[in-house]
Parts: C-alpha cells; structure tokens; sequence
C-alpha cells in the first residue's frame, strides 16, 4: 500500500495548483481530482483554494451531494471530466451549476480555521486520516468541542448512530479530507441528535 502511494506523489508546485483551481472557480467549471493518499477519485465544484486546502461542492452523477476539502500537497493530477462537453450540457439542463455554493463564509486557510467555521455554522463533519502503512483508511463522523493550534478534541458518533461518550484527540497533520454536509454524514447526524454537552 505505502508503494502505491509513492508513486503517486504530487508532481505541480503549489503554485500551479493553485492556480489551475482558481481558473476552475472564476469559470465555475467541475474538476476530477487524484491525490496520493486515496485511489478514490474527488469530482466536484471548487469554490475556495489556499496555500493549503481547496473546497469543493462535490457532484455525484447529476446532483451535488455536500462539500469535501482537500490537502493540496496531496493531489496529483487535476482534470476535467472525459465527458466535459456533453456532461456539462446536461449539468445545465439540470441547472446544477446554478446551486453551486455555501450558505456560510469558512475561513480554508488553517485546520482551525476550518474546524471553527464548521462548528460555527453547527455543521457535523467526517475527517480522513493519512495513516499510509495502514490498509484500511479510517475516518471519524462528529463535531470538534475542543479547539487548538495543531490538535482539536473531538467527539464521535458510532456505526450505531449514537455520539461516544468520550472524545478523541485529532492531530491536524493526520487529516488528509474533510467532508460536510453530504447525505451520509446527514444521515447519521439526524439519528444521533444534538451533540452532548460534555464537561
């Protein structure tokens, strides 16, 4: 797994990266994006790039279906969709360019930043972890109730859609993704309800 990864690693400078996204955002054109830490591909909007992370309104098919940010260092390759021409006449019949955007402003720049946008705005959030000796990836769903500089204390909720009783510490280096507002997370957010207080 980790000699898979390897060869994918990022080969664009930051600057370029940044750029190209940002052609995408003033065009608001869809890109399809491969990174080094997943084999699954991330297809979406994007609406926001930093020195850091680039967010996307994701497309599924024909339907946007939440938000998900990626690191930059770890992409490597950018594209438009095999099928630009005809899927983007269809997009527009289907008037899903028209729905694309975010109801709040969020501050990309930082992991804290991100993490105290979203709680802010009392959105639940998935985060990935880069663990590349690890075969099977892991993620937690839930809310940050602790917020600092390099880590945050957050709290979970389980395959059983019911929050954990106690919080995990994250470290911002190990997040490669983050995703919000996706019918998934929605899905198990409604279940588990408000979020508990917690000393």
């Amino acid at each position: 797994m980790a000699e898979t990864l390897e060869k994918k690693k990022r080969v664009n400078s930051p600057m370029n990266t940044m750029r190209r996204i940002q052609r995408a955002i003033d065009a608001r054109k869809w890109l399809v994006f491969e990174t080094c830490t997943d084999d699954w591909q991330e297809e979406g909007y994007p609406l926001k790039v930093s020195e850091r992370w680039v967010l996307l309104h994701s497309k599924w098919d024909f339907h946007l279906d939440g938000y998900t940010l990626l690191r930059l260092e770890d992409i490597t390759k950018i594209r438009p969709d095999a099928r630009t021409s005809d899927s983007q006449r269809l997009l527009k019949k289907e008037r899903v360019p028209e729905k694309v955007g975010i109801s709040f402003d969020l501050d990309i720049s930082t992991m804290q930043s991100i993490l105290r946008g979203l709680r802010a705005a009392g959105e639940n959030v998935t985060l990935h972890f880069d663990y590349p000796d690890e075969e099977i990836k892991c993620c937690y769903l839930g809310s940050p109730i602790r917020i600092w500089t390099k880590t945050a204390s957050f709290l979970t909720i389980g395959t059983d859609a019911v929050w954990d009783p106690e919080p995990a510490r994250v470290i911002y280096e190990e997040v490669s993704k983050l995703e919000f507002g996706d019918e998934y997370l929605n899905v198990y957010s409604k279940y588990a309800g408000k979020i508990p207080e917690t000393p």
